[in-house]
């Protein structure tokens, strides 16, 4: 019974604010042109108040155009779904052309259609489709959701406009910063020691001979011992050593201490202090605090990016550790992508890196984790932590 109330007193609700007169004149407002104001203009005119003679024919066609000119724009307008093809990843601030096709599921069709106030379309018929390019820039990293496009509907004769936002179910995650030599100095040094060690790590080990065996059904023969075959009577095969793959690992630390972090500052400062800290002009350093960004993290997270990309795109297999404190059986999450295929999974986990920010006393007593079962003897490992130099070490000791 309760519910059934509570249902009749929801559609009432409903009925009240569609037929508010507030919302109709404020929806009137915005759905003006500039044709739909000249012919309101040109309505008044028409009433003659200086000489006392009202134009009542041409009053009356301004006031008819008007109103089926509106009622046909709201009707006519259609109700788009949209279906997006988006890559899976891209990095912060670049430009990302995202293909979307926008289907009209209503049994009239749509005409004078504008798309982006850039992408003009004068007729979609009934479960037709256009086809769209906007172009995106991400400012911040993380995952997001894929902006609503933006239809505006101008039949008839471009009298009125009727909005819609089309959004889509579509999301994209924004990978870390690209840097580039020119403008950052520590990727400029780090780049060449990277390019060092992905050479070393395509090279592998060198093939040896172990020695030679009876043959038999099912084994691939790699080279036949042709001497001994002719002194046993029996076919032999020689057995060799194979390189083995050598990879490079990226080590990433999540950890950061409690002063690091952006909303420490504005946590503890009063209204007053805040206010007075916006009025004044700030750096780019303080100016990312306020965005609530953590600058130190996510110049590592874009130095760990480029690693991998530069490591993958020259030949070396690449180990992403990430560190964090809520690791299972103290040990850190491993990802690993193969030389020469794309390291879209590997800048993905980058790219829904989160920083944990711990009291500083218990940063400065934290002791380095390293993975020495699961390390190759002879492994390259780079471990960037932010605010810190980038550490370079070879071999399965503590680095």
């Amino acid at each position: 019974m309760g519910r059934s109330r509570r249902n009749r007193i929801d559609v009432s609700l409903r009925v009240l604010s569609w037929l508010n007169p507030i919302r109709w004149l404020r929806s009137l407002r915005r759905s003006l042109t500039p044709a739909s104001v000249t012919l309101l203009l040109i309505g008044i005119i028409s009433l003659n108040i200086v000489w006392g003679y009202p134009w009542l024919g041409m009053f009356a066609a301004c006031f008819a155009c008007l109103v089926v000119g509106r009622a046909v724009n709201y009707f006519a307008s259609p109700r788009l779904k949209a279906f997006v093809q988006s890559a899976r990843a891209v990095p912060v601030g670049c430009d990302l052309a995202v293909p979307t096709r926008l289907v009209n599921q209503r049994r009239l069709p749509a005409m004078d259609l504008i798309f982006e106030q850039t992408h003009h379309c004068r007729y979609v018929g009934s479960l037709g489709e256009v086809a769209i390019t906007p172009t995106l820039r991400f400012s911040r990293r993380g995952k997001h959701a894929l902006p609503a496009i933006l239809v505006d509907s101008y039949f008839p004769f471009y009298l009125f406009r009727e909005r819609q936002w089309v959004a889509s179910d579509a999301s994209i995650v924004v990978t870390p910063k690209r840097l580039f030599r020119e403008q950052d100095s520590d990727w400029l040094e780090l780049e060449l020691t990277l390019k060092g060690l992905a050479s070393q790590a395509a090279q592998g080990d060198q093939i040896h001979y172990i020695g030679s065996r009876e043959y038999r059904e099912g084994v691939p023969v790699r080279r036949w011992d042709f001497s001994s075959w002719a002194r046993l009577g029996k076919p032999i095969l020689r057995e060799f050593s194979t390189p083995a793959a050598k990879s490079v690992r990226v080590v990433i630390d999540c950890v950061r201490p409690q002063s690091a972090s952006p909303d420490s500052d504005v946590e503890s400062s009063g209204r007053l202090s805040r206010w007075l800290q916006k009025c004044k002009p700030t750096s780019k350093e303080e100016a990312a605090k306020e965005t609530g960004s953590d600058t130190d993290f996510e110049h590592a997270l874009s130095l760990a990016a480029a690693a991998v990309e530069t490591l993958v795109q020259s030949g070396a297999a690449v180990v992403l550790e990430v560190r964090s404190m809520g690791d299972a059986n103290d040990r850190p999450q491993l990802y690993r992508c193969e030389a020469g295929s794309d390291p879209v999974e590997l800048l993905v986990v980058l790219g829904n890196a989160q920083a944990e920010y711990i009291d500083d006393q218990s940063y400065q007593n934290r002791q380095p984790r390293t993975e020495g079962p699961t390390r190759q003897r002879d492994q390259a490992t780079v471990v960037i932590e932010p605010g810190q130099a980038v550490k370079v070490a070879v071999g399965a000791g503590e680095y």
